[in-house]
């Protein structure tokens, strides 16, 4: 193989990214991307589908056995708690092997896990000079008890594992910079770097331009008032937010503007129409854009959660002023009155879309002054590119591209 072929880096994910139909799959996917367009050979352990780009790789005998994989964010209550106590994830047999199989097979300069329970296989089996980096989707420790997935009783357990197999990587990447901090205090000794989430602003400003022709295909005119919430309705920050949005915010929203739509758009629910709520279940990428893109305003009642939610980041791009709980816009830029406007309860939640409707020019600055905030630095690919540089960074000095 030549000196001069770029390094190779080996992403351990457990996610089907072709298509992309949740927000840890689109981040995998673009960054992975992004690597292959920004010096690196990517190749990932996913599940990319028939259309996944040349460019783009994976290890064909993952996807035989993902099936038999835990999703970590899905556990069972009981085992959540052995995972939880005594870092029972490391003592997985089937994840092991499959852990070595991968590195044996792609034989990878540097190693990217997107998930805690790969850390203590890829560390294991990683090989002299090859780096293991956790990218950081949340940090599990505080998501978890959070969503009542794992009980107070093992919480402790929960930290000490995150924390012990994050410190025995050569570098963490947290997707935001409170995260990054919550890393450090918890006591993770290796470097903690940031690279946050992002969107592709060209894909949104193609779907906000089509934004006539959907309400047309949709049946809904000019004049009609359109709130939106996207994203995986069945992850459990996302079902909170839907059900203070349907049972408190929206009412008092129909109440003041009775020709009002909410849609909520992602997989969790069917396809269903009632009382002026509009849910569809995962649609087509570029046919979600379209959707979201469509709305006069965004409302996020988030109450939990880490890292930086993509849903703001993509309302942001399409254009979509936003209203949203302090907590929804953590980890953004986004803190000016012209960018997102920010309330905690139901009534002031909907006080404020109410206001914002009856207010175009209003809702128009806070649009450009959110997509101007974010255009420079949440693009995917100069994330990736940022990404790259870290990862070029965490190599060894001086070793050879590939082993």
């Amino acid at each position: 193989m030549s000196p001069t072929a770029p390094p190779r880096a080996l992403v351990l994910s457990r996610h089907r990214l072709y298509p992309a139909e949740e927000g840890s799959s689109v981040r995998i996917r673009e960054l992975a991307e992004g690597l292959s367009r920004h010096g690196w050979d990517a190749v990932t352990t996913g599940l990319p589908g028939r259309d996944a780009p040349t460019a783009y790789r994976s290890w064909p005998g993952w996807p035989l056995r993902r099936a038999q994989l835990a999703a970590w964010s899905r556990l069972s209550p009981a085992r959540a708690r052995t995972l939880a106590h005594g870092l029972a994830f490391d003592q997985d047999r089937l994840l092991a092997w499959m852990v070595r199989a991968a590195i044996r097979r792609v034989r990878p300069a540097l190693i990217q896990a997107e998930h805690l329970m790969f850390l203590p296989h890829a560390v294991a089996a990683a090989g002299p000079g090859v780096p293991v980096v956790y990218d950081a989707h949340n940090v599990e420790f505080i998501r978890l008890p959070a969503e009542g997935v794992v009980g107070p009783a093992e919480a402790e357990g929960l930290r000490k594992a995150e924390v012990t197999w994050a410190s025995a990587c050569a570098r963490v990447i947290a997707t935001s910079d409170p995260d990054a901090d919550r890393f450090r205090e918890a006591g993770v000794t290796c470097p903690v770097s940031v690279v946050g989430n992002g969107v592709s602003f060209a894909d949104c400003a193609a779907a906000r331009a089509r934004r006539r022709a959907t309400r047309d295909a949709w049946g809904i005119g000019p004049d009609v008032p359109v709130l939106v919430f996207h994203g995986t309705l069945h992850y459990r920050p996302n079902e909170e937010a839907e059900a203070i949005l349907t049972g408190e915010v929206f009412p008092r929203v129909r109440k003041a503007l009775p020709e009002a739509r909410l849609l909520l758009l992602g997989p969790g629910h069917p396809h269903a129409d009632a009382d002026g709520v509009l849910r569809r279940p995962a649609l087509p990428r570029s046919d979600l854009l379209d959707a979201v893109a469509m709305a006069d305003l965004a409302v996020a009642p988030l109450r939990q959660g880490s890292g930086t939610r993509l849903k703001l980041l993509e309302y942001a791009a399409l254009g979509v002023p936003m209203v949203s709980t302090p907590i929804g816009a953590e980890g953004l830029p986004l803190e000016h009155p012209d960018q997102v406007h920010l309330a905690e309860e139901p009534e002031a939640l909907a006080s404020a879309a109410i206001t914002l409707w009856r207010d175009p020019p209003r809702r128009a600055a806070m649009a450009e002054g959110a997509r101007n905030a974010l255009i420079d630095t949440h693009d995917w690919d100069a994330l990736a590119r940022h990404l790259a540089e870290i990862l070029r960074e965490t190599l060894p000095t001086g070793r050879s591209p590939r082993p």
